[in-house]
């Protein structure tokens, strides 16, 4: 976790900000708070944290309101949203991901989740996250290599046993986030936000896409380790799998 991140902490509850803010800022973190959705997106600085952590109320406003307030003021850049739900709140949650939203932690949660999930929301940040219109858009341009599958951002290249698998811009992308996170749950608004930028897609593009690089891998004799989560998104499993026949 690196000491020039911002987060931007959303919760009205007094005592739980204060706790989020207190723990990520022994990590180093530069913490800002807002008691609710309403200041938040009133701050001119709003789209130029590097992860905002917004609490869910029931009853005062839909989860919606924070993502289109963050997704509009960050501009051509991406700013992850970590939602801090209740029981009541995580049906919300749910719908949360979907629109956009990059994960949740469910009341009551021990600060070390929190510490981990924040750490793993920041180092994805950087993949496919800022739009740049230079050939290679990723920060990382380290090749990934799994049991067989090779994808190469600088060559835009991807290769199944040394042989060349033809991908659009899009599928490669797509498999090229999902590989660099392999073993942790993407959700459809994070892929949209990686994939698409800022146009306005439906999730259903997702699932499309992904079904396209399935069977482009499975095509190339190697099996689809793009796994659905029901109800989240996607997740890349690095476990060797059974081979096509």
């Amino acid at each position: 976790m690196s000491r020039s991140s911002r987060i931007l902490i959303v919760e009205h509850e007094h005592a739980l900000r204060h706790g989020v803010c207190l723990h990520l800022e022994l990590e180093g973190c530069a913490c800002y708070t807002a008691p609710n959705v309403t200041s938040a997106i009133q701050r001119d600085d709003l789209g130029s944290f590097d992860l905002v952590v917004c609490g869910l109320t029931p009853g005062l406003f839909d989860a919606q309101h924070i993502i289109d307030a963050v997704r509009g003021a960050s501009g051509e850049g991406y700013v992850p949203i970590l939602m801090l739900a209740t029981d009541a709140t995580r049906a919300a949650a749910i719908v949360g991901l979907e629109r956009g939203a990059d994960g949740f932690l469910v009341k009551p949660f021990g600060f070390r989740e929190l510490v981990a999930s924040v750490r793993a929301l920041l180092r994805t940040r950087p993949i496919g996250c800022v739009r740049d219109p230079s050939p290679t858009p990723w920060s990382d341009p380290d090749r990934i290599f799994v049991h067989g599958l090779d994808v190469d951002p600088a060559r835009r290249r991807v290769r199944v046993d040394g042989r060349d698998v033809r991908l659009t811009e899009q599928e490669f992308q797509l498999l090229y986030v999902l590989a660099a996170n392999a073993g942790r749950v993407l959700s459809r608004g994070a892929l949209l936000s990686h994939v698409w930028g800022r146009t306005f897609v439906s999730t259903r593009s997702v699932d499309a896409l992904v079904k396209r690089v399935r069977r482009r891998l499975e095509f190339a004799g190697r099996p689809a380790r793009i796994q659905a989560v029901r109800g989240v998104g996607y997740r890349f499993t690095a476990i060797e799998l059974p081979r096509s026949a």
